[in-house]
């Protein structure tokens, strides 16, 4: 199974235009971009993934 990588594109990180997208963001989408930097949940939605559980529906 191939491995499902979360993680930004950080080759213009230093370009301020790489960050323009942010000022237009909802609170939801911030929250978004924060969670899937995290190290701990990109190892919780690996070990759904590998469980087959991703595509279940939420309680």
């Amino acid at each position: 199974m191939r491995r499902r990588v979360m993680k930004p594109d950080t080759s213009r990180w230093r370009e301020d235009a790489s960050y323009v997208y942010f000022d237009t963001l909802s609170v939801e989408g911030l929250a978004w971009e924060c969670l899937r930097r995290d190290e701990t949940y990109q190892e919780h939605y690996q070990s759904l993934v590998k469980a087959g559980s991703d595509a279940d529906p939420l309680p």
